[in-house]
């Protein structure tokens, strides 16, 4: 968003300076970014997203996005509206990206934390792009241009390192589409186990193990056997419907009130 803002607010000074245009010309200009935007995003954004993924199409736009900043700064004015509508592709493709990879990247416990928050550091962006492109254009009028190329690599950068972790991030999600539903029956698709996040796992690994301590059992001695003992507690539940689960989940819901209330009172016989 910081090149975005870059590239939009300093193209009229640098295009007056660079090529003596009018305001007029400056407009008709600036719309042929719009146009290229705008195309972009019915045609050609769908496509990339849909071959690369979410991600990968974010890495190029980036680089959209580097080339064409420093295209903008070529000669004649031909070659520059050629790089400022390419630098409007590459903005383009990484907007739909981000917004289409953050929606996917969410759940229903976060979606509206993470969407306000892609939202507000987009806005920051907005207001710190003008900023440092007219500090920079009171240097010299092309150096806006090559900072948003440096802003942009940065981007792709990022998201080249962080590629593996979307990955396992989105393989974690595939299997929360159920989180918060009445049924884990989606469609044709069959029953979908839950994953938990780090974080859930960490917390009732907590819970687990607190429990076991203050029940007495010696759960770190005998950790193997523990293990073996809660997958016989714990047996697969049925998942042809909804009912058959409930059905099932009450079976052994029942049968271990039963095995406690037993070892509650041989310890009182004790």
């Amino acid at each position: 968003m910081i090149a975005q803002m870059a590239i939009v607010s300093m193209y009229a000074v640098y295009a007056k300076e660079e090529f003596d245009l009018d305001s007029l010309h400056v407009g008709f200009a600036m719309s042929l970014g719009a146009f290229a935007s705008v195309t972009t995003n019915i045609w050609i954004s769908p496509v990339v997203n849909d071959k690369l993924g979410d991600a990968r199409a974010s890495v190029v736009g980036s680089i959209g996005v580097v080339l064409g900043s420093l295209a903008v700064l070529s000669s004649p004015i031909q070659a520059s509206l050629a790089g400022l509508m390419l630098a409007y592709l590459g903005l383009a493709i990484n907007s739909s990206a981000v917004a289409c990879g953050a929606a996917g990247l969410t759940d229903a416990a976060n979606r509206s934390t993470v969407m306000i928050g892609v939202r507000m550091l987009k806005s920051c962006g907005a207001v710190i792009g003008p900023v440092i492109g007219g500090w920079l254009a009171g240097i010299d009028h092309r150096m806006p241009f090559i900072a948003a190329a440096g802003f942009a690599a940065i981007a792709a950068v990022t998201q080249l390192l962080l590629l593996r972790s979307t990955d396992r991030l989105a393989a974690l999600l595939s299997g929360r589409r159920s989180v918060g539903l009445d049924s884990a029956l989606l469609g044709g698709e069959g029953w979908q186990d839950e994953y938990g996040t780090p974080e859930e796992i960490r917390d009732l690994g907590e819970c687990v193990a607190d429990l076991l301590t203050k029940r007495h059992y010696r759960w770190v001695t005998y950790n193997a056997a523990l293990k073996a003992l809660l997958s016989d507690v714990f047996p697969p539940l049925p998942t042809v419907s909804d009912e058959e689960h409930r059905e099932g989940y009450d079976r052994v819901r029942a049968g271990a009130r039963r095995q406690c209330s037993q070892a509650m009172m041989l310890n009182e016989r004790c």
